[in-house]
Protein backbone atom coordinates (compact mmCIF):
# COMPACT_ATOMS: atom_id res chain seq x y z
CA UNK A 1 0.00 0.00 0.00
CA UNK A 2 1.46 3.61 -1.11
CA UNK A 3 1.80 6.19 2.03
CA UNK A 4 -0.67 8.47 2.20
CA UNK A 5 0.43 12.06 1.85
CA UNK A 6 -1.11 14.99 3.96
CA UNK A 7 0.55 18.57 2.43
CA UNK A 8 0.66 22.20 3.56
CA UNK A 9 1.48 25.20 0.99
CA UNK A 10 2.06 28.26 3.55
CA UNK A 11 3.07 30.54 5.85
CA UNK A 12 7.16 30.63 5.33
CA UNK A 13 7.08 26.57 4.37
CA UNK A 14 6.17 25.51 0.94
CA UNK A 15 4.84 22.15 0.76
CA UNK A 16 5.57 19.44 3.77
CA UNK A 17 4.30 15.89 4.32
CA UNK A 18 3.52 13.79 6.87
CA UNK A 19 3.49 9.77 7.41
CA UNK A 20 6.12 8.00 6.22
CA UNK A 21 6.59 10.23 3.22
CA UNK A 22 9.31 13.03 3.47
CA UNK A 23 9.19 15.84 1.18
CA UNK A 24 11.95 18.41 0.50
CA UNK A 25 10.82 22.24 1.75
CA UNK A 26 10.49 24.50 -1.33
CA UNK A 27 11.26 27.80 0.04
CA UNK A 28 7.86 29.97 -0.95
CA UNK A 29 10.27 33.08 -1.95
CA UNK A 30 12.06 31.03 -5.18
CA UNK A 31 11.06 32.42 -8.18
CA UNK A 32 10.33 29.66 -10.82
CA UNK A 33 11.77 29.72 -14.32
CA UNK A 34 8.88 27.75 -15.66
CA UNK A 35 6.27 29.80 -17.93
CA UNK A 36 2.88 30.12 -17.13
CA UNK A 37 0.48 32.09 -19.44
CA UNK A 38 -2.48 31.45 -17.45
CA UNK A 39 -1.92 33.02 -13.40
CA UNK A 40 1.02 34.40 -12.16
CA UNK A 41 0.06 32.77 -8.71
CA UNK A 42 0.56 29.22 -11.07
CA UNK A 43 4.03 30.29 -11.68
CA UNK A 44 5.41 30.45 -7.66
CA UNK A 45 7.03 27.98 -6.75
CA UNK A 46 5.10 26.07 -4.37
CA UNK A 47 2.11 25.85 -6.59
CA UNK A 48 4.25 24.32 -8.81
CA UNK A 49 4.85 22.05 -6.52
CA UNK A 50 1.78 21.34 -6.19
CA UNK A 51 0.91 20.47 -9.39
CA UNK A 52 3.68 18.44 -9.74
CA UNK A 53 2.19 16.31 -6.53
CA UNK A 54 -1.29 16.14 -8.21
CA UNK A 55 0.07 14.75 -11.47
CA UNK A 56 2.79 12.33 -10.10
CA UNK A 57 0.76 8.81 -9.64
CA UNK A 58 -2.01 9.36 -12.48
CA UNK A 59 -4.21 5.86 -12.73
CA UNK A 60 -1.57 4.01 -10.10
CA UNK A 61 -2.42 5.69 -6.64
CA UNK A 62 -5.74 5.34 -4.30
CA UNK A 63 -8.63 7.29 -6.09
CA UNK A 64 -8.90 10.19 -3.80
CA UNK A 65 -7.35 13.73 -4.11
CA UNK A 66 -8.44 15.99 -1.84
CA UNK A 67 -7.57 19.89 -2.52
CA UNK A 68 -8.40 22.33 -0.21
CA UNK A 69 -8.33 26.20 0.74
CA UNK A 70 -9.84 29.42 2.33
CA UNK A 71 -12.39 31.20 -0.86
CA UNK A 72 -9.57 33.14 -3.06
CA UNK A 73 -6.75 31.55 -2.82
CA UNK A 74 -6.59 29.50 -6.24
CA UNK A 75 -8.12 26.29 -6.03
CA UNK A 76 -10.18 25.94 -9.08
CA UNK A 77 -7.07 27.94 -11.16
CA UNK A 78 -4.77 24.61 -9.74
CA UNK A 79 -7.46 22.23 -10.48
CA UNK A 80 -8.18 23.72 -14.09
CA UNK A 81 -4.02 23.72 -14.47
CA UNK A 82 -3.43 20.00 -13.15
CA UNK A 83 -6.58 18.85 -15.70
CA UNK A 84 -4.61 20.94 -18.25
CA UNK A 85 -1.07 19.47 -17.03
CA UNK A 86 -2.81 15.62 -18.00
CA UNK A 87 -2.93 16.25 -21.58
CA UNK A 88 -4.03 12.83 -23.66
CA UNK A 89 -2.77 10.80 -20.54
CA UNK A 90 -6.75 11.83 -19.11
CA UNK A 91 -10.25 12.38 -19.55
CA UNK A 92 -11.19 15.41 -16.97
CA UNK A 93 -14.39 16.76 -16.63
CA UNK A 94 -15.64 18.84 -14.17
CA UNK A 95 -18.79 19.51 -12.07
CA UNK A 96 -19.96 22.13 -8.58
CA UNK A 97 -21.69 20.53 -5.62
CA UNK A 98 -24.44 21.67 -6.59
CA UNK A 99 -24.78 19.62 -9.89
CA UNK A 100 -24.55 16.52 -7.41
CA UNK A 101 -28.64 15.77 -6.43
CA UNK A 102 -27.86 12.74 -3.71
CA UNK A 103 -30.83 11.24 -5.68
CA UNK A 104 -29.12 10.55 -8.91
CA UNK A 105 -25.31 10.52 -8.63
CA UNK A 106 -24.53 8.07 -10.63
CA UNK A 107 -27.16 9.49 -13.55
CA UNK A 108 -24.79 12.71 -13.31
CA UNK A 109 -21.78 11.30 -13.46
CA UNK A 110 -22.98 8.78 -16.30
CA UNK A 111 -24.15 12.43 -17.57
CA UNK A 112 -20.94 14.20 -17.61
CA UNK A 113 -18.99 11.56 -18.95
CA UNK A 114 -20.77 11.03 -21.91
CA UNK A 115 -23.46 8.46 -21.22
CA UNK A 116 -27.09 8.49 -21.31
CA UNK A 117 -29.74 6.09 -19.66
CA UNK A 118 -33.24 6.43 -20.65
CA UNK A 119 -35.88 7.80 -17.94
CA UNK A 120 -37.05 4.78 -15.45
CA UNK A 121 -34.13 2.47 -15.69
CA UNK A 122 -33.27 0.34 -13.10
CA UNK A 123 -30.22 1.21 -10.21
CA UNK A 124 -28.24 -1.59 -11.43
CA UNK A 125 -28.85 -1.00 -15.38
CA UNK A 126 -27.40 2.85 -14.49
CA UNK A 127 -24.85 1.01 -12.74
CA UNK A 128 -23.81 -1.52 -15.67
CA UNK A 129 -24.40 1.82 -17.90
CA UNK A 130 -21.91 4.10 -15.98
CA UNK A 131 -19.45 1.13 -15.89
CA UNK A 132 -19.50 0.94 -19.33
CA UNK A 133 -19.02 4.66 -19.57
CA UNK A 134 -16.31 4.79 -18.39
CA UNK A 135 -14.75 1.95 -20.16
CA UNK A 136 -15.00 4.08 -23.23
CA UNK A 137 -13.35 7.40 -20.97
CA UNK A 138 -10.52 5.49 -20.27
CA UNK A 139 -9.57 3.49 -23.84
CA UNK A 140 -6.35 3.51 -24.95
CA UNK A 141 -5.28 3.78 -21.30
CA UNK A 142 -6.07 7.39 -20.51
CA UNK A 143 -7.67 8.02 -16.54
CA UNK A 144 -10.93 8.87 -16.01
CA UNK A 145 -10.86 12.01 -13.08
CA UNK A 146 -14.16 13.79 -12.08
CA UNK A 147 -13.12 17.45 -10.34
CA UNK A 148 -15.64 18.43 -8.09
CA UNK A 149 -16.14 22.19 -6.92
CA UNK A 150 -17.40 23.21 -3.48
CA UNK A 151 -16.94 19.35 -2.22
CA UNK A 152 -17.51 21.04 0.94
CA UNK A 153 -21.10 20.95 0.30
CA UNK A 154 -21.85 17.52 -0.77
CA UNK A 155 -24.04 14.94 1.82
CA UNK A 156 -21.97 12.34 3.46
CA UNK A 157 -24.28 9.67 1.27
CA UNK A 158 -22.96 11.55 -2.18
CA UNK A 159 -19.48 11.31 -1.06
CA UNK A 160 -19.73 7.88 -0.22
CA UNK A 161 -21.57 7.36 -3.59
CA UNK A 162 -18.86 9.11 -5.29
CA UNK A 163 -16.18 6.77 -3.56
CA UNK A 164 -18.46 3.50 -4.42
CA UNK A 165 -18.24 4.02 -7.88
CA UNK A 166 -14.54 4.80 -7.94
CA UNK A 167 -13.93 1.22 -6.24
CA UNK A 168 -16.40 -0.48 -9.07
CA UNK A 169 -14.72 1.33 -11.96
CA UNK A 170 -11.41 -0.01 -10.30
CA UNK A 171 -12.77 -3.52 -10.23
CA UNK A 172 -13.90 -3.09 -13.79
CA UNK A 173 -10.23 -1.81 -15.02
CA UNK A 174 -11.34 1.71 -15.94
CA UNK A 175 -9.74 3.66 -13.48
CA UNK A 176 -11.64 7.08 -12.57
CA UNK A 177 -10.03 9.25 -10.12
CA UNK A 178 -11.61 12.12 -7.74
CA UNK A 179 -10.32 15.58 -7.28
CA UNK A 180 -12.36 16.88 -4.56
CA UNK A 181 -11.93 20.54 -4.23
CA UNK A 182 -13.16 22.73 -1.34
CA UNK A 183 -13.06 24.49 1.68
CA UNK A 184 -10.99 23.54 5.20
CA UNK A 185 -14.00 22.15 6.58
CA UNK A 186 -13.83 18.90 4.40
CA UNK A 187 -10.86 18.03 5.71
CA UNK A 188 -12.30 17.66 9.19
CA UNK A 189 -15.83 15.99 7.65
CA UNK A 190 -13.51 13.41 5.97
CA UNK A 191 -12.10 12.43 9.46
CA UNK A 192 -15.20 11.19 10.98
CA UNK A 193 -16.53 7.46 11.09
CA UNK A 194 -19.27 7.68 8.40
CA UNK A 195 -17.00 8.98 5.53
CA UNK A 196 -14.21 6.35 6.67
CA UNK A 197 -14.67 4.65 3.29
CA UNK A 198 -13.25 8.29 1.47
CA UNK A 199 -10.67 8.68 3.77
CA UNK A 200 -9.02 5.57 3.36
CA UNK A 201 -8.88 5.85 -0.32
CA UNK A 202 -6.91 9.37 -0.32
CA UNK A 203 -3.67 9.11 -1.77
CA UNK A 204 -3.23 13.17 -1.53
CA UNK A 205 -4.71 15.82 0.71
CA UNK A 206 -2.91 19.86 -0.14
CA UNK A 207 -4.18 22.24 2.32
CA UNK A 208 -3.47 26.04 0.83
CA UNK A 209 -2.85 28.50 3.43
CA UNK A 210 -2.59 31.89 2.98
CA UNK A 211 0.67 33.38 1.54
CA UNK A 212 3.30 34.98 4.07
CA UNK A 213 4.94 38.81 3.74
CA UNK A 214 7.41 37.11 1.88
CA UNK A 215 5.01 35.13 -0.62
CA UNK A 216 2.58 38.41 -1.10
CA UNK A 217 6.06 40.31 -2.14
CA UNK A 218 6.95 38.00 -4.85
CA UNK A 219 3.17 37.31 -5.77
CA UNK A 220 3.20 41.97 -6.19
CA UNK A 221 6.38 41.35 -8.60
CA UNK A 222 4.89 38.50 -10.54
CA UNK A 223 1.31 40.85 -11.40
CA UNK A 224 1.42 41.96 -14.86
CA UNK A 225 0.85 45.34 -15.22
CA UNK A 226 -1.82 47.49 -16.64
CA UNK A 227 -0.14 50.59 -17.65
CA UNK A 228 -0.19 51.51 -21.23
CA UNK A 229 3.17 52.67 -21.71
CA UNK A 230 4.82 49.28 -19.83
CA UNK A 231 5.92 51.95 -16.87
CA UNK A 232 3.84 51.05 -13.91
CA UNK A 233 4.92 52.20 -10.40
CA UNK A 234 6.76 49.29 -8.12
CA UNK A 235 5.74 48.57 -4.80
CA UNK A 236 8.04 49.73 -2.24
CA UNK A 237 8.96 47.51 0.70
CA UNK A 238 6.58 48.32 3.47
CA UNK A 239 3.50 48.66 1.18
CA UNK A 240 4.47 45.15 0.46
CA UNK A 241 3.85 44.44 3.62
CA UNK A 242 0.48 46.70 3.74
CA UNK A 243 -0.37 44.68 1.08
CA UNK A 244 -0.11 41.66 3.03
CA UNK A 245 -2.02 42.96 5.98
CA UNK A 246 -4.83 44.52 4.14
CA UNK A 247 -5.36 41.40 2.33
CA UNK A 248 -4.05 38.49 5.03
CA UNK A 249 -2.73 36.59 2.40
CA UNK A 250 -4.95 35.36 -0.28
CA UNK A 251 -4.44 36.24 -3.44
CA UNK A 252 -7.97 37.36 -4.81
CA UNK A 253 -7.43 40.45 -2.40
CA UNK A 254 -3.81 41.12 -3.01
CA UNK A 255 -4.78 41.51 -7.06
CA UNK A 256 -7.51 43.68 -5.97
CA UNK A 257 -5.37 46.01 -3.81
CA UNK A 258 -2.59 45.88 -6.04
CA UNK A 259 -4.49 47.23 -8.33
CA UNK A 260 -6.44 49.89 -6.78
CA UNK A 261 -2.89 50.71 -5.35
CA UNK A 262 -0.86 51.13 -8.88
CA UNK A 263 -4.05 53.25 -10.05
CA UNK A 264 -4.00 55.37 -7.11
CA UNK A 265 -0.05 55.99 -7.84
CA UNK A 266 -0.37 56.36 -11.37
CA UNK A 267 -3.02 59.20 -10.89
CA UNK A 268 -0.78 61.06 -8.48
CA UNK A 269 2.63 60.38 -10.78
CA UNK A 270 4.58 58.07 -8.44
CA UNK A 271 6.70 56.04 -9.83
CA UNK A 272 6.37 54.30 -6.39
CA UNK A 273 3.67 52.63 -4.86
CA UNK A 274 3.40 53.86 -0.98
CA UNK A 275 1.89 52.62 2.03
CA UNK A 276 -0.21 55.54 1.83
CA UNK A 277 -1.89 54.54 -1.45
CA UNK A 278 -1.89 50.99 -0.04
CA UNK A 279 -4.19 52.30 2.92
CA UNK A 280 -6.47 54.17 0.99
CA UNK A 281 -7.29 51.53 -1.42
CA UNK A 282 -7.82 49.06 1.06
CA UNK A 283 -9.96 51.95 2.92
CA UNK A 284 -11.54 52.25 -0.46
CA UNK A 285 -12.41 48.33 -1.44
CA UNK A 286 -13.50 48.15 2.16
CA UNK A 287 -16.36 50.82 1.85
CA UNK A 288 -17.61 49.51 -1.85
CA UNK A 289 -20.73 47.48 -1.98
CA UNK A 290 -20.23 43.80 -1.90
CA UNK A 291 -20.93 42.17 -5.42
CA UNK A 292 -20.16 38.38 -4.33
CA UNK A 293 -19.87 37.02 -1.21
CA UNK A 294 -16.12 36.62 -0.80
CA UNK A 295 -14.77 38.50 2.02
CA UNK A 296 -13.38 42.16 1.49
CA UNK A 297 -9.71 43.52 2.77
CA UNK A 298 -9.15 43.42 6.14
CA UNK A 299 -8.69 46.57 7.37
CA UNK A 300 -5.34 47.97 7.61
CA UNK A 301 -3.69 48.62 11.93
CA UNK A 302 -2.76 52.33 12.28
CA UNK A 303 0.90 51.39 11.97
CA UNK A 304 1.81 49.45 8.80
CA UNK A 305 3.89 46.78 10.81
CA UNK A 306 5.12 42.55 9.39
CA UNK A 307 2.61 40.39 10.30
CA UNK A 308 3.51 37.21 11.90
CA UNK A 309 1.79 34.06 10.30
CA UNK A 310 0.52 31.73 12.35
CA UNK A 311 2.09 28.16 12.31
CA UNK A 312 0.75 25.26 10.05
CA UNK A 313 0.39 22.09 11.78
CA UNK A 314 1.33 19.31 9.03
Amino acid sequence: MGARLLGWVGPGSGLIATDRVRIQRVPAETPSQEPNAQSPLLSMAPMLDVLHRLGRGLGVRKPVLVLTGSSGMGKSALAREVARRFGDRANVVHLSGAQLDPKAVAGTVLSVFGGSAKPGTSPLALNERLLETLANATARGRVAVLVVDDAHTLADDVLVELQRITAKAAQRQCPLELLLVGQPALAARLEEPVLAPVNEQVALHIMLAPLNAHDTRRYLLLLPSAAEDGQAPQFSRKACRDVHAGSRGLPRDIEAIAVESARRATRANSATISPEHVRAAVQALHSRPATAPAPKPAPLPPRAAPVQAKAASP
